[in-house]
């Protein structure tokens, strides 16, 4: 395959992951994962208001830091979980094709690094801070951050494809199925995404 796998897994998601269960390297495990904490470290910081006690700058370094270990946390137990519902549902997968497949599928939420940079630049500390006078004073940036969510929102909800897809290939059932078994951590990242939404 001579596409970029990072960008053909969104439309040829089968394929990659297929070709992925047997060429994976270490070093691409380990960017895939890095990133993905990386970027679920800034989700986090943001959601329990960091901002009230570290600076933007400290922050950032921190989710530098910190990132990698939080995703390789986040990345096995998402794997852990799907595993087993995968193998309860008939699933023939091994734990190692499960962890590939995950790591893969972790493309798809790291791409919210695209949805940061505009949001680091309108809206800097203020993303991590519990009181918003940016978002409260300013109706056409209140605009932009319930529209960033959206898009937010939308890639959890093709990653959740992507995941289920990948999970059909890795386990050898459908995609169908492939959604049954992250059906848990399909409702959690809902409900932290509309919880998020609403709550400001």
């Amino acid at each position: 395959m001579g596409e970029n796998p990072v960008f053909s897994i969104w439309y040829r998601t089968g394929e990659v992951i297929e070709e992925k269960l047997e060429n994976t390297s270490g070093k691409e495990m380990f960017w895939l994962i890095t990133v993905f904490g990386i970027i679920s470290m800034m989700d986090i910081a943001s959601s329990i208001n960091m901002g009230d006690k570290f600076s933007l700058a400290e922050i950032l370094i921190l989710s530098v830091i910190i990132g990698p270990l939080v995703g390789a946390l986040n990345w096995g137990i998402y794997s852990l979980i799907v595993h087993g519902t995968s193998r309860l549902l008939g699933g023939a997968g091994t734990w190692r094709e499960t962890r590939t497949t995950v790591a893969w599928a972790t493309v798809i939420y790291s791409a919210k690094f695209l949805l940061w940079i505009p949001l680091l630049f309108l809206f800097g500390h203020e993303l991590f801070l519990e009181e918003t006078m940016a978002l409260t004073n300013n109706l056409f940036l209140t605009v932009l951050f319930y529209l960033f969510s959206l898009f937010e929102f939308i890639l959890q909800i093709v990653f959740i494809i992507v995941l289920s897809k990948g999970l059909a290939v890795a386990h050898r059932f459908s995609a169908w199925r492939g959604f049954g078994a992250q059906a848990i951590l399909f409702a959690v990242n809902v409900f932290v995404i509309l919880l998020r939404l609403f709550a400001g």
